[in-house]
């Protein structure tokens, strides 16, 4: 069997009132990772909104426009194999 790709999330990095960067990296042993991006919500009962990113290597870097300031944020990663989405478990950061 193939194994699965697993997503690593790290923390959100240049946060600012209305803007964020979303570090990912990923294993992908067997190179069967797609596409990717990044999920975020400040209601985490409500669905998110994706973003895309550009995997390559291991690695993915999604920024985020658009945000509220002093607004609490929770995010994750995911990987996409045949159609279907791999998370990361979810993360949260607070814009300035």
């Amino acid at each position: 069997s193939i194994p699965q790709p697993k997503v690593i999330l790290f923390a959100a990095t240049s946060i600012s009132s209305s803007s964020a960067t979303i570090d990912c990296d990923y294993e992908d042993v067997a190179g069967i990772v797609e596409d990717g991006g990044i999920e975020y919500t400040d209601d985490i009962a409500d669905p998110g909104t994706e973003v895309a990113g550009t995997p390559s290597s291991g690695h993915m870097t999604v920024a985020i426009a658009s945000l509220s300031s002093s607004t609490v944020y929770f995010y994750r990663a995911f990987v996409e194999v045949g159609g279907e989405k791999i998370y990361s478990p979810w993360s949260s950061f607070t814009t300035a």
